[in-house]
């Protein structure tokens, strides 16, 4: 899973950045802001979506990832880091996380060829029930 530390690193070599003090200033963040996203702390998902723009990596799939690194309890990480492993492995990126490093093309890597969901979900949800008619006897005990 792409962690904060590996993000911020995957922005450094897509920039050509070498240094932690030219990084803090391209994001805009104090040395001891980026000191701490490295140990223990995330970035704001408005920062995140900036990081992720400087490391060419699909905006979802940092979120997800970060949220996953947020997270406070078991099973909303389980169900986070299962959702980042899906997204990562649409996008083809390890499941340790991106190492660019040796990628040739150096281009994003997004889900723009991926087919978006269709517009309704089936829920279960039978066509005569009271709920898919939309009537009170479904809201009522």
């Amino acid at each position: 899973m792409l962690t904060t530390a590996k993000l911020l690193d995957a922005a450094k070599r897509a920039q050509g950045i070498t240094s932690e003090y030219r990084l803090a200033r391209v994001l805009g963040v104090t040395d001891s802001a980026l000191w701490n996203y490295r140990h223990g702390r995330t970035p704001d998902d408005e920062r995140a979506l900036k990081i992720a723009a400087l490391a060419g990596l699909d905006a979802r799939y940092v979120l997800v990832c970060l949220a996953a690194e947020r997270a406070k309890d078991d099973a909303s990480r389980a169900v986070l880091l299962a959702s980042a492993a899906i997204l990562g492995d649409a996008l083809g990126i390890p499941p340790d996380g991106p190492d660019d490093g040796d990628r040739s093309d150096k281009t994003p890597r997004t889900l723009d060829a991926i087919p978006a969901p269709a517009s309704s979900l089936s829920i279960g949800v039978s066509s005569d029930s009271p709920a898919a008619q939309g009537t009170d006897a479904f809201y009522t005990s």
